[in-house]
Formats: structure tokens, sequence, C-alpha cells
């Protein structure tokens, strides 16, 4: 089998079958061959290190000294690890990386596809959300109106009716520049070219063009006030059993810190639902993360009458969801799309096709989700 796969430096968008199958079993190997040299000087670690413990003890306090070396070994070994070992979780690869995991691509140009985008620096996360919005009609129609985003929207679009003489230069850059000169970052000190929150930039895109109203209802108290919130915000918690489902509905229905109830609802059916899984918090000076993988979610959110003034209902379909591997100062980001019938990893330069199974396994550790109306 074989999977479509660019990288930064490819002359052309789209290798032959045989080059896409050497390129996904070299990153097998690589992988692989790191994870296995790292158990195995961790192994070699800790039994140096208990041998000459033992040792210091039964024969010679000289011993001691040869747990030095054993340490630095032994740290050497977890930092080799500790780059594989998420992978492997989190699949910033997917793992194990098998060639069973890639759904069949034919070598010609699939119209539509994604393309390659570069990471100059700590720019994944911008090259996420791009991918998403480029893949989102609604969220692309926002984009337009930034002539920042235009700019690149137009750019890709062009690259993507010359596929041929693509060789991965397309970049973020300008989009970085137009966003360090915003009132926002430059008020906390975020900067865009390096890592940032990609829920902060969501929240900063649809602060300033909004996606959709709400009307709030504070218990029986009249009258309503009106309201655009920039994300669906659903918070998580550790080995919690809700399902996605039940938290999206209590979005729209329920109590507030201070115990009092709020309903909230669309004026009128969206076209599109963006929602953000919680996994990151500040509680004074701690941080807590969530890494739990999401028990129940399905590629499809249904928004339920009472969340529409008009009383209409809706399925909304998942086309677009971001994984987020690390901490809060750093990691990774990314993007998992669906164009033209299949799911596609969008992992900075490297673009390729992974099956349904795969996608919705990743999908367990999304954090944020963009749903259509079907």
């Amino acid at each position: 089998m074989t999977s479509s796969v660019y990288g930064q430096n490819h002359q052309s968008h789209c290798l032959p079958a045989a080059s896409q199958q050497a390129f996904v079993n070299s990153l097998m190997d690589c992988r692989n061959c790191a994870y296995v040299f790292a158990r195995v000087f961790q192994t070699a670690a800790f039994v140096s290190g208990a041998t000459c413990v033992a040792l210091s003890f039964a024969v010679s306090p000289i011993w001691a000294f040869g747990i030095i070396p054993a340490l630095v070994v032994g740290i050497f070994a977890q930092c080799i690890f500790k780059k594989t070992q998420p992978a492997l979780q989190n699949s910033i690869l997917p793992p194990p990386l098998t060639s069973q995991q890639f759904v069949p691509v034919q070598a010609s140009v699939i119209p539509g596809q994604p393309l390659a985008l570069p990471n100059f620096g700590a720019n994944c996360w911008l090259n996420a959300c791009m991918q998403c919005i480029l893949n989102v009609p609604a969220l692309y129609q926002k984009a337009k109106e930034i002539p920042a985003f235009s700019r690149f929207i137009d750019d890709y679009q062009r690259v993507q009716s010359t596929l041929q003489s693509y060789n991965g230069t397309l970049s973020v850059q300008g989009i970085c520049d137009f966003l360090s000169t915003q009132a926002q970052f430059q008020r906390f000190g975020d900067s865009p070219y390096g890592q940032l929150d990609a829920a902060k930039f969501f929240e900063w895109f649809f602060n300033n063009h909004p996606l959709y109203y709400f009307v709030k209802t504070w218990g029986n108290r009249l009258p309503r006030t009106t309201s655009d919130e920039p994300l669906i915000s659903l918070p998580l918690w550790p080995r919690t059993q809700e399902g996605v489902q039940q938290r999206f509905n209590s979005f729209f229905d329920h109590m507030t810190a201070e115990r009092e109830r709020l309903r909230l609802q669309f004026f009128s059916l969206p076209d599109v639902l963006v929602v953000n899984l919680k996994r990151y918090y500040q509680i004074g000076d701690q941080e807590m993360q969530i890494t739990d993988p999401v028990e129940g979610i399905e590629r499809t959110l249904k928004l339920n009458s009472q969340a529409v003034l008009t009383g209409e209902s809706a399925d909304y379909r998942c086309v677009a969801f971001l994984v987020h591997t690390g901490s809060f100062q750093s990691g990774h980001y990314i993007a998992y799309i669906w164009k033209e019938g299949r799911w596609w990893c969008c992992n900075d330069a490297l673009i390729y096709a992974v099956s349904d199974q795969e996608a919705r396994q990743q999908m367990r550790n999304c954090y944020l989700f963009f749903a259509t109306r079907k």
C-alpha cells in the first residue's frame, strides 16, 4: 500500500508510489531504532547503576563513583525516549508507523489535496490552524476578509493549480508578521513567531470576525442578552466518563459557578461549530494538563432544537481537528482534515493520507474540533 507524502524539498508535489513507500519505511526504521536504542541504554544504565551500588557496599566504596557515568547514560537515554515515546502515545507520527495504516493513494495528483507548509522555527501551530481554515468554508470566508490571510490563501490556491512546480516554499511568515502587529498578542507578550496556543489564536480570529451570536438567558430573568462567543469551550477533567455529546449539550444549558442556570441559544442554525476541548488550565501558579483521550467522541455532533431560537436541529460532521502534544510552553500541533473523501494528516511539511480508523483514534486526543452542518 502507498501513502501520499510531500516534503519541503520535493520538486513535485506527488512522489512515485515506490518513493512514497521508501519514505514511509525510512520513517518507520528511524523512529523504531531510536526507541529501541533508548530502551537498551535505559536498561544498561539501570543495571550498571544497581551493580555499582551493590559493589560499593560489598567490596569497596570507590565503586559508588560508577553511578555517575550510569546516571549520565540514563539521562541521555531518557532524552531520546521522550522524543520517541510521545509520538508513540499521541501519534505525532501514527504509531507504530506501519504501511498498513496508510490508505491507498494514486500516484496522480488529487485535486484540492493539502499542501506542505514548512516550519521555520515554532510555527507548527499556525501551519495546523491554516490547514483547518482552508478546509472549512465558513472559516475560509472569514479569513479572506483579512488582507494578510487573503494573500496567503491566494498563493495557496495558485500553487494548488500548478502542483508540479511546488517545492514546499509556501510559508505563513506573512501572517506571522501581521499577527505581531495586533494589540492582543502585544498586550500579553505572545509572539506569533514562537509557540502559541491555537485556541488563543482562534479566540482572536473570532473576536475580530464573529462567526455566530448567542442569546443568553440567566435563570428566568428578562431581558435576555446577546453576545458572541469565539469558541464552544468544553472543559475536560481527568478520568471522566462523560462523553463529548453530553458535554456539548451542557454548554447550552448549565449551572454557573454562582449556582445560576445559564442557557445559550443560537439565533439560527450555524454553518460550522468550532469546539475547544480544554486540556490546559492555569489555576493560580499551578498548570494542569489533561492528556486523557476523550472517550465516546464521534465524528458527528447533534445540535438540539433547544439550543436554537428557531427550534431547528441539525447534525454536524467533523471535517478537521487539531491535536497538540506537549506542555504549556512547548509542544507540537498537527492538523487532520477531511478532503476529497479521505483523511489527511498535515504535519508541517509532511502530508499523508490516513485511514478512517487512524483518524478516529487521533480524534480522541483532539484539542480543537471543526464540524460543518450536514
